[in-house]
């Protein structure tokens, strides 16, 4: 719960004593730990709600669905024995919805996140077989490519591609400034990115957050330490970014990691253990959040004591018992003061969210994606001109002509045969426009401004279908 007028984000209790996180801190990063079940996901929006006060954008990976609710005001009834344990006055406590938009790498319960520095996958496959077919061309300019060297790197790609890569690398790619965003109200928006589906993939999981911490690294500025942050990261699950990951990979988070700070940016890893995090990026995260983890086994104790250790011990009781015996709710709280310097650990127990603690009903969710402005500028993906079309000398978003045939199928440029639909089902490139079932050849060539004009129309079109629907629903 964020107090204005005292500029401090209130997050827990402990005893008779609120424990504040300080704004001006909060880029200083931060980690949140404990096993299932143990109230990281309140936390985490109780979290995000302050900052979203305070006028700070954030963005949140929903692994499990369950974030969904910050559209919908919290239950005050419902809270009230946790307010009271908490110490919160019931009067200054605002059961509210939140400024949120949602996104979604497949584009299912989202608007489309797409990105990288290339215009999209097959563009990067097509310059690999290039490479491969010209070897002895190339070879004279920039040295000897090998065929195993370009084998390696395309069996790399169809992993990513099977993992859905081939829908994340695209057009229109994301702008981050659109996530850097306040309401009338000068609240932050909170940008939530639906990652059930997306957590059953690991290897894209992990080149999201890698493109979204590096995006936001190259394209932002210098600020040094700023009153409060410009925007806050939730990654959860953060183990799939590391597990298995080569040392480069790792060496590239800790280093954004740890510069990031300066841009105004802060990043909370949220997982089960603090131990699931490389120490060199650990060691990078000054305002911790512990909830109750689970020692059964040798291994599982070792990783309690590593845990304990972590935290600046406080005198009044054993860090490494009670971490095992903390309640849902409850948790080992350190944040940085006012000088970074971290706190005494403290046993506390976290406030209740503002928003509701419950996933919101789907029509909420799906009228949400349809009444942002964002929806219209990332619903369509954009297949233009690039390293694909020039190599294969094919105009994008269109086939080749005479490719449809007499049974009215259709055969794409990607290689995709006997089509029935409009759209290729394999890389969804639009059907060829002709009179007839292509006995008259006459076959239509869109241009890139004709292409963009038919998606603006079908957007708009979508749009009405959808306001009608809602006014049928409403009847």
């Amino acid at each position: 719960m964020y107090l204005k007028n005292e500029n401090l984000a209130w997050i827990a209790t402990a005893g008779e004593k609120p424990l504040y996180l300080y704004p001006k801190m909060a880029s200083r990063h931060g980690l949140i730990a404990g096993a299932t079940g143990t109230g990281k996901t309140v936390t985490i929006k109780v979290m995000a709600e302050a900052f979203s006060n305070m006028g700070t954008a954030v963005f949140m990976a929903d692994v499990k669905g369950d974030v969904s609710g910050m559209v919908v005001p919290g239950d005050k009834e419902g809270i009230s024995k946790f307010l009271d344990k908490c110490l919160v006055p019931k009067d200054s406590f605002e059961c509210t919805a939140f400024p949120t938009r949602f996104f979604d790498v497949y584009g299912e319960k989202g608007m489309n996140v797409r990105g990288w520095l290339l215009i999209d996958l097959k563009d990067l496959k097509s310059m690999l077989t290039y490479v491969s077919d010209n070897a002895k061309e190339i070879r004279s300019t920039y040295g000897n490519v090998s065929p195993q060297t370009v084998g390696a790197i395309q069996r790399a790609l169809l992993r990513l591609s099977d993992a859905g890569g081939d829908i994340f690398f695209g057009e229109p790619e994301l702008d981050i400034y659109d996530w850097l965003a306040t309401n009338e109200s000068g609240q932050g928006f909170i940008n939530i990115l639906e990652c059930a589906k997306l957590v059953r993939s690991p290897l894209l999981y992990s080149t999201f957050l890698l493109f979204m911490l590096s995006e936001i690294y190259e394209k932002l500025s210098e600020v040094g330490d700023l009153e409060k942050p410009k925007m806050v990261f939730f990654f959860d699950e953060a183990h799939l970014l590391f597990e298995d990951a080569p040392k480069a990979l790792v060496q590239k988070v800790e280093q954004v990691v740890r510069l990031i700070r300066s841009k105004g940016v802060g990043v909370y890893f949220i997982s089960q253990k603090p131990s699931d995090i490389p120490e060199d990026v650990l060691a990078q995260l000054g305002n911790k959040i512990q909830h109750a983890l689970r020692a059964y086994t040798p291994l599982e104790l070792k990783a309690v004591k590593a845990a304990a250790q972590s935290f600046r011990a406080n005198p009044s009781f054993d860090t490494f018992e009670v971490i095992t015996q903390l309640g849902t709710g409850q948790a080992l709280v350190s944040f940085l003061d006012e000088e970074g310097i971290p706190q005494i650990v403290e046993h506390a127990r976290i406030l209740p969210p503002q928003s509701s603690m419950n996933m919101a009903e789907e029509y909420l969710i799906k009228n949400n994606i349809i009444a942002c402005p964002l929806y219209s500028k990332y619903a369509v993906s954009v297949d233009r001109e690039s390293a694909y079309e020039i190599l294969n000398e094919t105009p994008a978003n269109c086939a080749p002509e005479n490719a449809v045939t007499e049974d009215n199928t259709w055969d794409c440029v990607c290689g995709k045969k006997g089509n029935k639909g409009n759209f290729c089902t394999d890389c969804g490139t639009k059907r060829p426009s002709a009179n007839a079932t292509g006995n008259d050849n006459n076959v239509k060539v869109l241009t890139y401004e004709q292409l963009e004009e038919e998606k603006r129309k079908a957007v708009n079109e979508a749009l009405k279908e959808h306001e009608k629907a809602l006014k049928e629903q409403a009847k």
